[in-house]
């Protein structure tokens, strides 16, 4: 065989490396010249016990170096040009010759001997050859197949990408490799006892060279206690040992950190005491099932994240578009505020008044629709109340109407159809007397120049339709009325500008509406299974030709409270959100005329599906989070929604500065730090109420939950400031 000169080396040392005299080397190199021995010349060993021809061996470990100099282009070509023996190729390992280990570094050339040998090794005295105790082994001891031959494994990390690789037992190739799986198995009986070090070069898919070295012993395995030694045992009783521990080459590969034994997982028995039990975590989910759901899927999760951006990033940006719609276009603020001058009365107007289980509001309700500034000969009141089990708002109308003494002011009871508000306005539409109708809810509180505003608006732009501003006010009440009240600002203020001016699209409000009669006679008034009969009604008029205005100013605005509890909100918007579904799929919006509108209409009757969703993103963010590692560039985006909901939260937190100066409130110290508190709770209440709508429509409950009314904003309103915003 033959073998490159290394840095350092001498033909003096190759003597003692390969166990051969000087002379039979010299003889076997003639052209040789001692004395200007370059590295990397190559160097004829003779006497070589080799199955294969004699050829130059590379240690593993040198091998970049080595190949450089011989340019050599990869690890691959160059065992081929170097024409190193290589014992097994592939995953069919056969038995490898003898390969004499590496104790004569310690104890010279010749047979081993205890006192020459290293301290650490199990050959050394006190070991297994030596002392008087005998040694037990405590770990698990690896089961060897056929008694002798013990498995190799090397598992590269998945990081690594490994085209080409080499396995060396000392300075012999016993393996080759194209791809994974790296195992070998090691006959001991062929290595003979002593020190031995196992090599691994990897070449990768770009040619670069990378080496890793691992020592480890045969020795004789421990004879069990009591067990007599036999004369085979030299021979059947071998072992691989480890830092002193028996155990198979089951390694673990990297670039970065080279070689390392994977540990045997020690099981010790000992009875359980009751502190164990008790210390021991509860763990529900079986191990499967927790590797399972653990697994890293990078692939998955970062198209998961694209989804839910693409989802929500949209959504935000056109919320923040229509709330922000008239501070951007203040022209139009201006010029759909209330009129400044009035136009003689002309039209008359009948006020409904649907109400149901509303004695606490209802009679200062009736006043100050009455309140009105408007000749008493053109106005009308129609209060509507089913008459089966609500004889106290039923004596509280009475009592109103009682203590006016007007006789335009008509209490109506009914028993029959559906217990919900669409029911009473259509009766009270039937009764209706006047030119306009206009509704308002039970606890409202309207302006008393309301029909004058009205009345002017309907003349000067000829409008069928006129949607004015609706206010909530109690903003202190509850933690959450605040950004409530904050929804009914944006929108009368803003988002209704947006959808009509920009869209051609308005979804109603529920109150403070005024219809030309005939246009609600011409679309058959509202829908009695509709839970937004107000937003159905607004979406037909719109299909049939009606112009409707929308008129807001904070003097003008009909004012209202917010839900005395979290119940009574989750309900009132669940009836929203399901009623929105109920207007889609009637589909009365794929008529409209153009397809700008038919989408806009789409979007208003899905919007809450957004909401919706965030009670499943919220926990799969979470899960995400904890349980996988993403790419840098997913991991950037996934934030893209937490800013759109800090600028959303910004743009609240300034609209309520505004809402408070525009209404005359005072706001408390920190009160837009509480706000800011709470914010993403209250998106969270929006969130479970869209869903809970989409579970009543999939249920098929539709009946009406109504919502309780206490009074707040009239016991906690101030005087309306005449500025503007």
């Amino acid at each position: 065989m033959s073998t490159p000169l290394q840095e350092g080396e001498t033909l003096w040392g190759l003597t003692y490396r390969f166990n051969v005299s000087f002379e039979e080397l010299l003889a076997a190199n003639p052209n040789v010249d001692v004395y200007a021995m370059q590295i990397g010349a190559i160097v004829r060993i003779p006497g070589q016990p080799l199955a294969a021809e004699p050829a130059a061996e590379v240690d593993a470990a040198e091998l970049p170096e080595t190949l450089q100099m011989l340019d050599i282009p990869s690890l691959r070509d160059g065992l081929n040009a170097l024409d190193i023996p290589v014992i097994d190729e592939g995953l069919d390992p056969t038995p490898a010759p003898f390969i004499e280990p590496r104790i004569n570094e310690f104890a010279g050339i010749g047979a081993p001997e205890p006192d020459n040998l290293p301290e650490d090794s199990l050959l050394a005295e006190g070991s297994l050859l030596g002392g008087d105790e005998p040694v037990v082994v405590e770990e698990v001891v690896p089961a060897a197949i056929n008694g002798f031959i013990f498995p190799i494994t090397i598992t590269a990390d998945d990081a690594e990408t490994i085209a080409f690789a080499q396995l060396s037992i000392n300075d012999t190739t016993v393996a080759t490799y194209d791809e994974p799986p790296f195992t070998y198995e090691i006959d001991v009986t062929q290595l003979g006892i002593g020190l031995y070090t196992l090599t691994f070069v990897t070449e990768n898919a770009g040619g670069v060279l990378s080496s890793s070295s691992f020592d480890f012993e045969v020795a004789p395995l421990p004879l069990p206690v009591d067990a007599k030694p036999s004369a085979n045992d030299a021979d059947t009783r071998l072992g691989i040992f480890v830092n002193g521990v028996q155990q198979d080459l089951n390694l673990s590969y990297s670039v970065a950190n080279g070689l390392h034994v994977v540990e045997p997982v020690l099981e010790v028995v000992r009875e359980e005491t009751l502190s164990d039990i008790l210390a021991r975590p509860a763990n529900l989910i079986p191990a499967d099932v927790r590797a399972a759901i653990t697994m890293p899927r990078p692939e998955l999760f970062s198209l998961v994240i694209l989804v839910m951006t693409l989802t929500l990033l949209p959504q935000g940006l056109f919320t923040l578009f229509y709330m922000m719609y008239t501070w951007n276009n203040p022209e139009i603020a201006e010029q759909y505020r209330s009129p400044k001058e009035y136009f003689t009365p002309q039209f008359s107007f009948t006020a409904i008044l649907p109400a149901r289980r509303e004695e606490n509001v209802i009679y200062d309700t009736i006043r100050a629709v009455d309140a009105i500034d408007y000749p008493d000969h053109l106005k009308e009141i129609l209060i509507m109340i089913r008459d089966d089990d609500d004889d106290d708002t039923i004596a509280a109308a009475h009592r109103a109407a009682r203590d006016i003494g007007k006789d335009h002011i008509h209490v109506i009871t009914f028993t029959d159809g559906p217990k919900n508000k669409p029911n009473g306005l259509n009766r009270g539409l039937r009764a209706s007397t006047k030119d306009v109708v206009c509704v308002f809810d039970a606890e409202d509180q309207p302006h008393p120049e309301i029909y004058n505003v009205i009345n002017t608006v309907m003349l000067r732009d000829q409008a069928d339709v006129v949607q004015s501003g609706v206010q909530l006010m109690n903003f202190k009440s509850t933690w959450f009325s605040a950004l409530n009240c904050l929804e009914y600002f944006f929108w009368f203020k803003s988002g209704l500008h947006a959808f009509t001016r920009m869209f051609g699209v308005t979804p109603l409000g529920g109150n403070t509406v005024f219809f030309k009669r005939q246009w609600l006679e011409k679309v058959r008034g509202w829908d009695e299974a509709c839970l937004t009969e107000d937003a159905d009604i607004g979406l037909r008029l719109t299909q049939a030709g009606a112009k409707i205005q929308i008129v807001y100013d904070e003097t003008h605005a009909t004012q209202e409270e917010t839900p005395d509890s979290v119940d009574q909100f989750i309900k009132q918007r669940t009836r929203w959100n399901q009623g929105f579904y109920q207007v889609f799929f009637k589909g009365d919006w794929a008529r409209m005329p153009s397809m700008k509108q038919k989408i806009t209409a789409l979007y208003i009757l899905l919007n809450s599906l957004f909401q919706a969703l965030i009670v499943l993103y919220l926990p799969l963010g979470l899960y995400i989070m904890l349980t996988q590692s993403l790419p840098v560039p997913i991991a950037l985006i996934s934030w893209i929604p937490i800013f759109m909901l800090i600028t959303q939260l910004i743009v609240n937190l300034i609209g309520l500065g505004e809402f408070t100066r525009a209404y005359g409130e005072r706001m408390p110290f920190l009160f837009r730090f509480k706000t800011a508190l709470v914010y993403y709770p209250y998106q969270l209440l929006l969130s479970l109420s869209a869903a809970r709508a989409i579970w009543r429509l999939v249920t098929n409950r539709s009946s009406w939950e109504k919502t309780a009314h206490s009074n707040l904003h009239r016991q906690s309103s101030a005087p309306v400031a005449q500025g503007t915003v």
